[in-house]
């Protein structure tokens, strides 16, 4: 069932030795980047000298792009990061055979994704597209230059697909009951004592990608707004409300001390202090629940107080990793 578009740009191991080189050349001011060659492979497609899934098709016109590509990096990597190079990272033919080996398995499950699922829309067919990374992680509308290098936010859903906005027609907004970041950036509600430490322990907050262990925080209303504002969220889905089971108060921030909104957050976030509202604690499992009147009431009244305060619906929490530890209100 799975599909490839024909469009998806190629990462190539020389992104990875770039992606690398650049993080240790910035030192202190590091983004902390998941050195998978992802920021750099971007810096090809937008300079319109990248490679794609389309170029595979006709392996000796891929291996003349190839060339050219990983010969700008070598010169790159050289000459702008000052790197000894190894000459077999470089070896076009060992590389540009690594992907004939890939163009052989996905010659049968890739093409025009977008006119597949256009014609199935026509059909009355229904899709579900799901956004991945966090709304401020978006290049454009993220707290910049800590982002991801892709938008991740829901309107990018047309574009990166292939569809036309006339399309979607609801956004189900995803959010923890406490927010996580992994890497460097703003994080005004992070909690830097050991009660972060235990939250990240019972959520397993640890990265998906590198497995490096996630910044944690209290729930953020401002950063929440700007997020629904942004990708045009009708109502959430709240998850891992099971990881506060045990504490005695919850905190979440309702505004900042300044006055100023998310979108100002961008750099340093010292000056950006949260002014929490805190409930009681519920101090029982709320783990597998599946039915809203079955919450304790303190979850329940902490649920509805996010509510309020986002002006946003909350019909659906998830109590669990299960794929039915959720409660659903419709």
């Amino acid at each position: 069932k799975l599909k490839i578009s024909s469009s998806c740009p190629l990462v190539l191991p020389t992104h990875v030795l770039i992606d690398c080189a650049n993080e240790e050349n910035m030192g202190s001011e590091k983004i902390g980047t998941t050195k998978r060659g992802i920021g750099p492979a971007y810096e090809d497609k937008i300079a319109r000298r990248g490679l794609k899934v389309s170029d595979l098709a006709n392996m000796d016109h891929f291996r003349g792009k190839l060339a050219s590509l990983m010969s700008r990096h070598k010169l790159l990597l050289k000459h702008v990061y000052g790197c000894k190079v190894n000459e077999s990272d470089f070896s076009v033919d060992a590389v540009c055979s690594e992907f004939e080996d890939y163009s052989k398995y996905l010659s049968s499950i890739s093409g025009d994704v977008g006119r597949e699922l256009h014609q199935g829309l026509l059909q009355g067919k229904k899709f579900l597209f799901e956004g991945a990374q966090g709304t401020l992680l978006d290049i454009d509308h993220g707290t910049y230059p800590f982002v991801t290098s892709s938008n991740c936010v829901a309107g990018a859903a047309a574009a990166g697909s292939g569809i036309g906005p006339k399309f979607f027609n609801d956004v189900l907004g995803i959010a923890k009951a406490y927010v996580t970041r992994v890497g460097e950036g703003p994080f005004p509600t992070e909690i830097k004592s050991e009660l972060g430490g235990k939250i990240a322990d019972r959520g397993a907050e640890f990265g998906s990608v590198t497995g490096r262990p996630r910044r944690i925080g209290w729930f953020d209303c401002v950063a929440m707004k700007k997020s629904i504002e942004v990708n045009g969220i009708s109502r959430l889905c709240i998850t891992k409300l099971d990881v506060l089971d045990d504490f005695e108060e919850i905190f979440f921030c309702v505004r900042y001390e300044n006055g100023e909104n998310y979108s100002s957050v961008f750099g340093s976030s010292d000056r950006y202090k949260p002014v929490y509202e805190q409930i009681k604690g519920w101090k029982c499992s709320t783990k597998d629940v599946t039915c809203w009147d079955s919450l304790p009431k303190n979850a329940q009244h902490y649920l509805n107080r996010l509510a309020s305060v986002l002006e946003t619906p909350i019909p659906m929490v998830s109590t669990g990793p299960e794929r039915d530890s959720i409660i659903c209100r419709f």
